[in-house]
C-alpha cells in the first residue's frame, strides 16, 4: 500500500489504534488443558473441519473469523475406563450411584476352557495427532459425542451423554474383546492369583488395537493412546507438521474369579453327555435315547412324591423285524397325600421315544 506522505501521521494512528482493538479481541475459540476442539461447518458453506486451525489443542486459543462454524470440544485429558462387578457405590441415599462405566464382570475362558469372569481398567486418553483426530471426529458425529461450546460436562460419569454412548460401543467392546484373547492364552492358575495379572495386562493393548483399527477401517491410526506417556515430540508444533508420541493403552486387571453359575452348566452339559454315551454303550446307538427317556419318566414320576411301580420293559425301544414295537410300557402311580397336587390319576401311560 503506497502512503501519502501528508497522510502519514493519519495512517500512523489509524494503524496503532486499529492494533489495539485487535489485541483487546476476545479469542473466537478456546480451550482448557483437558480439552481438544473442533471448529466445524455450521452446514451454511460446509460441514467439514475448517481447513486452518480446524483443531483446537488444550490450552489453545484462536482468534481466526469462524463466522459459520460452530465449536465442539472433546476431552483430551487422562481418561479411564472401568469394569467392575456391580457391587461398587459412591455416595449415599439419593445420592447413591454406581462406580465406573460398565457394570458387569467381562465373561471369558481359560487354555483349558474354565470360564471366569474378570474385572479391571484401561487408563486412557485421545490420540491428538492430527490424522488421528480427524478419523475420531468422523466417530464422535455419530454419537454427538461433544460438548457444545463449553468445557464441562453434563453426565454423572463426568462427561457427555454422547460421550459415554461412544465409548459404549467403541471402547467397552475392544476392552472386552482384549481381556478375551488374553486369558484365552493362560491356564486356571491365574484365577485367584493377582500374582498373573501382570501376564494378562500385557497380552492386552495388541488385541485392543486390533479391533479398534477394525472398527474405524484405518490399518495404522491409532485413535485411543496410554495416558501418562503419550505426548507431542514438540510442544511448538502441534498439529499436522507435529508429531504425537502415542502409547499403548495401559490395563489393570482387578480380579479373575470362577464362574461358578457357567461353571455349573458346563458341568451339566458333560454329564448329559457322558450318560448319553454309557447309554449308548448298553443299549445300542438305536435306542439309547429310548431308554434314557423311560427312566426319566420313572425319576419325575418318583421325584414327585409317589411310589411307582412299573413293568416298563426296554424292548420298546428296539425294533421286531425292522418295525417298532407296537406296545405302551404301563407305569403305576400310588400317590402319597401330597402327591404332586395335580390332579393326576393313579395310573399312566407314558409314550416311549424311539432311538433315532
Amino acid at each position: 500500500m503506497i502512503i501519502k506522505k501528508n497522510n502519514f501521521w493519519k495512517v500512523f494512528i489509524a494503524f496503532v489504534v486499529l492494533t489495539a482493538v485487535i489485541g483487546g479481541c476476545a479469542p473466537s475459540a478456546t480451550t482448557t488443558t483437558a480439552f481438544c476442539g473442533y471448529l466445524v461447518g455450521d452446514g451454511t458453506y460446509s460441514s467439514e473441519i475448517k481447513e486452518d486451525n480446524g483443531i483446537v489443542y488444550p490450552g489453545e486459543e484462536v482468534y481466526d473469523d469462524t463466522s459459520f462454524y460452530d465449536f465442539r470440544t472433546v476431552p483430551c485429558n487422562s481418561r479411564n475406563y472401568v469394569i467392575n462387578d456391580g457391587t461398587k457405590y459412591r455416595g449415599e441415599g439419593e445420592n447413591k450411584e454406581q462406580i465406573g462405566d460398565f457394570h458387569s464382570p467381562i465373561s471369558a475362558s481359560t487354555s483349558t476352557r474354565t470360564p471366569v469372569l474378570v474385572t479391571g481398567e484401561a487408563n486412557w486418553t485421545l490420540n491428538q495427532g492430527y490424522e488421528p483426530m480427524v478419523v475420531f471426529w468422523e466417530i464422535c458425529q455419530k454419537y454427538k459425542c461433544w460438548n457444545e461450546n463449553e468445557n464441562v460436562s453434563d453426565d454423572a460419569n463426568f462427561s457427555s451423554v454422547g460421550w459415554n454412548g461412544m465409548l459404549s460401543e467403541k471402547f467397552l467392546p475392544a476392552f472386552s474383546f482384549a481381556i478375551k484373547m488374553a486369558v484365552a492364552q493362560l491356564d486356571d492358575d491365574i484365577i485367584d492369583n493377582t500374582k498373573r495379572n501382570e501376564e494378562i495386562e500385557k497380552l492386552m493393548p495388541q488385541y485392543f488395537k486390533e479391533f479398534i483399527r477394525r472398527t474405524h477401517g484405518h490399518s495404522d491410526i491409532d485413535i485411543f493412546c496410554g495416558s501418562g506417556d503419550s505426548f507431542w515430540l514438540d510442544e511448538n508444533n502441534r498439529g499436522e507438521n507435529g508429531t504425537f508420541h502415542c502409547a499403548d493403552v495401559r490395563f489393570s486387571i482387578e480380579s479373575v474369579e470362577l464362574d461358578t453359575e457357567k461353571l455349573k452348566t458346563i458341568n451339566s452339559s458333560y454329564l448329559d453327555e457322558q450318560r448319553l454315551k454309557q447309554a449308548e454303550y448298553l443299549y445300542g446307538v438305536e435306542a439309547a435315547q429310548c431308554v434314557l427317556a423311560i427312566q426319566d419318566t420313572v425319576a419325575i414320576c418318583q421325584e414327585a412324591g409317589g411310589t411307582c411301580v412299573n413293568n416298563i420293559d426296554y424292548s420298546v425301544c428296539y425294533e421286531t423285524n425292522g418295525e417298532a414295537n407296537d406296545f405302551s410300557p404301563t407305569l403305576i402311580v400310588i400317590p402319597t397325600e401330597d402327591f404332586g397336587n395335580t390332579g393326576a390319576g393313579t395310573s399312566a401311560t407314558p409314550e416311549a421315544t424311539p432311538g433315532p
